[in-house]
């Protein structure tokens, strides 16, 4: 591939699908793993706000009723502050709460109100001693002390981190305020909304239940000791379970540009930091363990974000900038689009402004939040009510529900048996016929079902299974092919295995157990060649080397003439000169259209009747 400038990208591909499907498998391990009891107690935090911005000479004192034996102030570190606009510190409580009558002995702090977890609590102030009930709402985390305000479209939302140099905490309590840094990601935060909107990945998103994209910048005031530094921005695809989530980090550099990339996974700290140099593709993988469209640091610091059809936007400085990003960010995409966006937060006030576009063509949007709770107050124009993001598509939320039972059934159901189930006993109980059945993955699975027609009238049997490496076909093969006695099988497995890292032998083995299975039933084996893939729309041949492919191929063809078996070579009508499948023949680079299953047809009937004028093996089960 070639970036704009004419620098060859480095992909990075291989390696994140690999981490991807790591990641996948330990998402299954947690889920499979019995829940863990749950806590009696939770950490809650109280902020003092102060009538007037100077920091208190004495810190509170805070008095628990003796009642709570549970109850316990947390002390040290990140735990207790105070700064020109507030003091705050957390206690550990039952879980059960409300804890009644707490009490703080204010000193010299001129109480203006009490926040927890972003709201006012009523509270009684005699003899400078301040006394309230103290809700209890458990949470994995207290956001008492935070000062972030979402705002949510369907597919989408974004975080600002709002930055008061008076809270400033943690790494961020000395040195250069980054007021540049911050600008930056502001800018970048809404530029990112622009190019995921532009590119579809928003309704992508809605439309497959896959999970929402978080784009976020930093805090600067140290809540719960989450430093966040250095200055960085995230663009995240949060699954609908939260945990396996890729989280990069485009971390900017004091010329207000971006730099390296730092990719962390949600709920999965033992999994290590993955530090990516620009240049290098990143692929944004779902739960489901597709890649939803890719995105890379490009050599001068700007951002680039492809969808899988090929489509891509550019983020990069306006003209003139002369302090990158902070002065505006330019979205340019190959469909033809373009906007200009800047964007700005007065966090005294309370005001966030963001413009997109330009001349009588700009659209203005303003947000107006609480300043000490960061509570949304007002937005112009609105924000999708939160039904509508719940209910954006009550079909879609049906679906969401299907893939979660989905889920869980597959952990106890890996070869996923339950797909044909029903339909295999119908055809027994009838006694029904079976001249073929065909046995793969989504090359399978997809044929007549999604593209091409699936021989109409010949009575042979499709059991493809989308997504489905040879190890899952072989633990079906005995139900989904034996079983029915078929004349023939034609197995077309292995471009799954090479996506997610198996080696040649192991597809070989594979292959080799479906055969000799189907050959000791008496049944007549069909080995095909797996199709070929092309970097038409999205980049395949990163996982799916023609080396590799070209190297199972050959065994498959030698294979299936040392022990007797048809064999189809799909390959040869599908290639180009370049050993790549052509692009007419395909709808995304992998999968067959209706052209490409149209010219397998022939192959498979033709293979299939020459199978059938030979003589059946004899079966050897139970001998």
């Amino acid at each position: 591939m070639r970036g704009r400038a004419g620098y060859t990208l480095t992909s990075g591909m291989a390696f994140f699908r690999k981490l991807a499907a790591s990641v996948l498998g330990a998402a299954g391990l947690f889920a499979a793993q019995a829940p863990l009891p749950a806590p009696q107690t939770t950490i809650v935090g109280v902020k003092l706000l102060k009538s007037s911005p100077e920091p208190a000479a004495t810190p509170p004192q805070i008095l628990l009723p003796k009642s709570c034996a549970a109850c316990e102030v947390m002390k040290s570190g990140f735990y207790e502050g105070d700064n020109p606009r507030e003091a705050f510190f957390y206690v550990r409580v039952p879980i059960s709460g409300p804890v009644n009558g707490v009490q703080v002995a204010l000193g010299n702090l001129r109480l203006k109100a009490i926040v927890v977890e972003k709201n006012y609590i009523p509270f009684l102030l005699k003899d400078g001693v301040a006394t309230f009930d103290l809700p209890v709402v458990p949470r994995a985390r207290s956001s008492t002390v935070e000062l972030q305000t979402s705002l949510s479209w369907p597919g989408i939302t974004l975080r600002v981190e709002h930055a008061d140099e008076a809270r400033r905490a943690g790494k961020y309590a000395t040195g250069r305020w980054p007021a540049l840094e911050r600008a930056v990601a502001l800018n970048l935060e809404f530029g990112m909304r622009e190019a995921l909107i532009l590119l579809g990945i928003d309704r992508k998103l809605v439309d497959g239940s896959l999970g929402v994209i978080h784009l976020m910048g930093f805090d600067t005031n140290d809540p719960l000791g989450h430093e966040d530094y250095p200055p960085h921005i995230h663009l995240i695809l949060r699954w609908p379970h939260y945990a396996g989530s890729q989280a990069p980090h485009f971390y900017i550099n004091a010329d207000g540009l971006l730099g390296k990339t730092a990719i962390t996974v949600d709920g999965m700290p033992f999994i290590a930091p993955s530090d990516v140099e620009p240049a290098t593709v990143v692929p944004v993988v779902d739960f489901l363990g597709e890649t939803i469209f890719e995105n890379y640091i490009t050599l001068e610091g700007g951002l680039a974000l492809r969808s899988t059809d090929g489509q891509s936007c550019l983020l990069q400085p306006i003209e003139q900038a002369k302090n990158g990003f902070a002065d505006g960010v330019f979205v340019g995409c190959s469909a033809g689009a373009k906007r200009t966006v800047r964007a700005t937060d007065d966090a005294v006030r309370g005001e966030l402004r963001a413009s997109i576009g330009t001349g009588a063509e700009t659209r203005h949007e303003t947000y107006r939040y609480d300043p000490d709770t960061a509570v949304l107050k007002s937005a112009e124009p609105p924000l999708p009510p939160v039904s509508a993001l719940a209910e954006a598509n009550t079909e879609e939320v049906a679906k969401l529900r299907d893939r979660v039972r989905h889920d869980a059934s597959a952990l106890q159901d890996y070869g996923n048996l339950a797909r044909y189930e029903k339909e295999d006993a119908a055809l027994l109980v009838a006694g029904t016929s079976v001249p073929a059945a065909f046995m793969g993955d989504s090359i399978t699975d997809y044929w007549g079902k999604r593209n091409g027609v699936f021989f109409s009238g010949k009575g042979f049997v499709n059991r493809g299974i989308g997504g489905q490496t040879t190890a899952q076909m072989l633990l079906r093969f005995r139900q989904d092919v034996i079983a029915l006695k078929p004349k023939v099988v034609v197995i077309l497995g292995g471009t799954n295995d090479l996506r997610l890292g198996a080696t040649n032998e192991q597809i070989e083995d594979n292959l080799m157990s479906m055969a000799e299975l189907a050959r000791d039933a008496g049944i007549r084996v069909v080995l095909a060649s797996l199709t070929p893939v092309c970097d038409c729309f999205a980049m395949r041949t990163d996982v799916r080397p023609r080396a590799r492919l070209l190297a199972l191929d050959n065994w498959i063809r030698r294979y299936s003439a040392q022990s007797g078996f048809g064999h189809i070579d799909y390959d040869a009508v599908l290639r180009d000169e370049q050993g790549l499948m052509r692009k007419e023949y395909t709808f995304d680079g992998v999968h067959p259209n209706d052209a490409g299953y149209g010219v397998m047809v022939p192959l498979a009937l033709a293979a299939i009747e020459k199978a059938l004028n030979a003589p059946a093996p004899p079966p050897t089960v139970g001998k």
